[in-house]
């Protein structure tokens, strides 16, 4: 009866190990579904956070779509679609800015004069995408220079 009672708690031993291999086999299935759709949220978010823009108080957006040009439509401020690959944002800041621009001209008596004009400006957000086509998006470097030169 010794040996009987050994072998039988050998086998609730053996018993007890494989309930815990199939206990952890199950945690494991579920920790492996549970990891998958952590992966899945992820792509998906980051998925999302690529489609998306945002255009913050005091700027216009337009769009450069790689096929069509640049888009006609501007983008006021908050957040926006977008197609990833495709399509770039162009972010302009549409506030008032203060710019000095030093201009050498002459007077009436044929002297030097050496002026530093400083002129506040801000573009018409209704053309910037006519201003981005023609002059780009350093347009205040290319084009107060010249209108000042005419003052």
């Amino acid at each position: 009866s010794r040996g009987i009672n050994a072998e039988y708690g050998e086998f609730q031993t053996f018993q007890h190990y494989f309930k815990q291999i199939n206990l952890s086999k199950r945690m494991a299935a579920q920790a492996n579904k549970i990891a998958t759709a952590l992966g899945v949220a992820a792509v998906a978010f980051g998925a999302a956070g690529q489609c998306l823009y945002n255009v913050d108080a005091g700027e216009a957006a337009i769009i450069f779509d790689k096929f069509a040009g640049v888009k006609p439509h501007v983008y006021g401020e908050g957040t926006h679609f977008k197609l990833p690959i495709i399509q770039d944002p162009i972010i302009f800041d549409i506030r008032s800015k203060p710019r000095s621009v030093p201009v050498t001209t002459g007077s009436k008596d044929l002297q030097t004069v050496n002026l530093t004009l400083r002129i506040l400006f801000h573009p018409d957000p209704t053309v910037l995408p006519s201003i981005y086509t023609n002059v780009g998006i350093d347009y205040d470097e290319r084009i107060l220079p010249s209108i000042v030169d005419e003052v």
